[in-house]
C-alpha cells in the first residue's frame, strides 16, 4: 500500500518530469568527439552534458547508422527521452540518470562499432552485441515486421538500460524524479518488447482508433509520445480520486488522443 505522502512524492516527479517532456528540445551541439571512432566508452558518455548526448544520438543517426539503412531515423524515441532529460534539467554529469543513460548510449556506440566491424570489443556491456544484432538484422531485411522490430528494439534498449542501473557501475542513488522518469521509459520499452504477443489482439482491424494509437506510441521513430502523453499521464498522477478532475483527464485525453493518428512530427 502506498502512503498519501509516497503517492504525493510520486505525482510530483511525474508532474515535473512529464510536464518537462511536454515542449520539444532543440540543441546545437558540436558533434561528440567519440563521433569519428566510435570508440567513447560510458565513463567518457557519463562525462557529457544531455545536449551532447542528443547531439550524438542524431550524428550516429545522420551519418554511421546510415549504412545499414537509408535514412536512418530508428533511434529518435532515444532523442525524445533524451530531449525529457534536458527540458527537466535532468541528467547532469555525477548524476544517478546520467549513468544510467550513459550505459544506453555506450551500447548504441559499440553496437555500430561491433556490426560494422570496427571493433569486436563490447566493452561488457551487454547490449552492445543485441545493438550489433539489431543493426545487421535490420540491413538484412530480418526487421520489416513491426512487432518483430519492436522486439528486438525494446529488449536492445533495456538490457542496456538495466547494465547502468547496477550499482557495480552506478555508484549514485535515485532521486524520486529520476525512478518515476525510469518507470515511464521502462514501461515504454515493456510495451516494444510485448508487441507480438498485444498487437494482434488491438488489430481486429487496421483501422481501429486503439490499434492506431497504440501504433503511433509504438514506433521508435516518433520522439513525441513522451511529450504528447505527458498531459494526460500528469493529470492521473496528480488527481487520484477526486471524479470533477478526472473528467478533466478525459478533456486532456481528447486533445492528446489525435496525435495517435497524425503520426510523427
Amino acid at each position: 500500500m502506498i502512503s498519501p505522502l509516497m503517492w504525493r512524492a510520486l505525482s510530483l516527479a511525474l508532474t515535473v518530469v512529464l510536464l518537462a517532456a511536454i515542449t520539444p528540445v532543440s540543441a546545437q551541439v558540436a558533434p561528440a568527439p567519440c563521433l569519428a571512432t566510435l570508440s567513447c566508452d560510458r565513463a567518457e558518455l557519463a562525462a557529457m552534458t544531455m545536449p551532447e548526448r542528443l547531439a550524438l544520438v542524431r550524428d550516429l543517426q545522420r551519418g554511421p547508422a546510415q549504412r545499414f539503412e537509408r535514412g536512418f531515423a530508428r533511434w529518435r524515441a532515444i532523442e525524445g527521452i533524451i530531449e525529457g532529460f534536458i527540458a527537466g534539467g535532468m541528467g547532469a554529469p555525477g548524476t544517478w540518470i546520467s549513468y544510467v543513460d550513459a550505459a544506453g548510449l555506450e551500447a548504441l556506440v559499440r553496437g555500430v562499432a561491433l556490426a560494422s566491424r570496427i571493433s569486436t570489443d563490447d566493452y561488457g556491456n551487454p547490449g552492445a552485441q543485441l545493438w550489433a544484432g539489431y543493426l545487421t538484422d535490420l540491413a538484412a531485411g530480418r526487421l520489416t515486421v513491426k512487432a518483430v522490430h519492436n522486439v528486438a528494439w525494446g529488449t536492445a534498449e533495456q538490457t542496456s538500460i538495466d547494465w547502468g542501473t547496477a550499482p557495480a557501475g552506478n555508484p549514485v542513488r535515485p532521486t524520486l524524479p529520476e525512478l518515476a522518469f525510469y518507470a515511464v521509459s521502462a514501461a515504454y520499452r515493456l510495451l516494444l518488447r510485448q508487441e507480438t504477443t498485444l498487437a494482434p489482439a488491438l488489430r481486429p482491424s487496421p483501422r481501429e482508433p486503439l490499434a492506431a494509437c497504440y501504433d503511433w506510441l509504438t514506433d521508435t521513430s516518433n520522439p513525441r509520445p513522451f511529450r504528447d502523453g505527458a498531459q494526460f499521464l500528469i493529470a492521473l498522477a496528480t488527481t487520484p480520486g477526486d471524479l470533477s478532475a478526472i473528467a478533466g483527464t478525459l478533456d486532456r485525453l481528447a486533445a492528446v488522443y489525435p496525435a495517435c493518428t497524425k503520426g510523427p512530427r
